[in-house]
Parts: C-alpha cells; sequence; structure tokens
C-alpha cells in the first residue's frame, strides 16, 4: 500500500514515473460488466501501458473456441490481461494456460480480490483515522461481501 500511495503523490506532484511503457495490456470483459474494468483501463493508460477492451459475448466460454487456445492467444499477442466474466472456473483455466500475468477483476465469487482492495485500503488509511472499523452492509451473497478481509 506504500507504494500505492507514493505512486498518487508522485503524480500529484507532477513526478509520476511510467512504469508500464511499451506494455500492452488486455482487458478482456463479458458483456454487461465493462465498467469493471475502467478503473483499471485508466490507470494503466496513466502509466504508460498500450490497452484494448475486449467485449465478449455473455457465457463465452466454450461458446468461440477453448478458454485454453484464447490463453494461448492473448500471451502471444499482449504484456498481460485482465478478465472480468461470471464463471470463476472460466478465469481459473485461462490462468492455467497464460503464459503472462492474468488478473481476476470480477467472477461472480471474486469482486476486485486484488488491486480494489489494496485501493480500499489505501483510500481508508488516508482519509480515516488510524484506526478505523469498517462494516458491509448489503446483501451478504453477493461477491463484493464474499471478498477475504
Amino acid at each position: 500500500m506504500q507504494i500505492a500511495a507514493e505512486m498518487k503523490a508522485d503524480r500529484r506532484s507532477g513526478n509520476e514515473i511510467r512504469r508500464l511503457g511499451g506494455k500492452n495490456i488486455a482487458l478482456v470483459c463479458e458483456e454487461g460488466l465493462i465498467n469493471a474494468l475502467f478503473g483499471t483501463e485508466v490507470a494503466a493508460y496513466d502509466q504508460g501501458a498500450r490497452i484494448i477492451s475486449l467485449a465478449l459475448p455473455a457465457g463465452y466460454a466454450g461458446q468461440c473456441g477453448s478458454l485454453k487456445d484464447t490463453a494461448r492467444m492473448l500471451s502471444r499477442i499482449y504484456d498481460a490481461v485482465e478478465y472480468c466474466g461470471h464463471a470463476q472456473s472460466a478465469v481459473e483455466e485461462l490462468a492455467a494456460y497464460a503464459q503472462v500475468p492474468l488478473y481476476n477483476s470480477f467472477t461472480d465469487e471474486f469482486s476486485r480480490p486484488g488491486g480494489g482492495r489494496f485501493a480500499d485500503d489505501a483510500g481508508i488509511r488516508r482519509k480515516a483515522l488510524p484506526e478505523v472499523t469498517v462494516a458491509f452492509l448489503g446483501d451478504g451473497r453477493s461477491a463484493i461481501a464474499s471478498r477475504s478481509p
């Protein structure tokens, strides 16, 4: 989280180091979930990466070729892939065959398990008192509620 705070301070002061220059990142998203990738797209662009957003038909897994082939093809073209879809099994299969980092942005089981969680923590630390209690109010069956603390 310290790195995130330093990067944010560097950006505000005009001293940002673009760490992703020359990198190509695919943001792969099932139809209807694309807004889960907006923050990633802006952050990656700000860091110098070239971004392509690919909207896949809902239920893509198995319809347009195998996930194994999709993972291998994306790995030949991109330096990293972020996936946003419904089935956790789909992102796990993609990750098993990808030769580049594959990030899970959202599935029915997990919502923002990586970067979103760090951003949440950094925001709380930046805005709140050193000791703060956080409570989730909402549907306990949702992907957001199932995130690990």
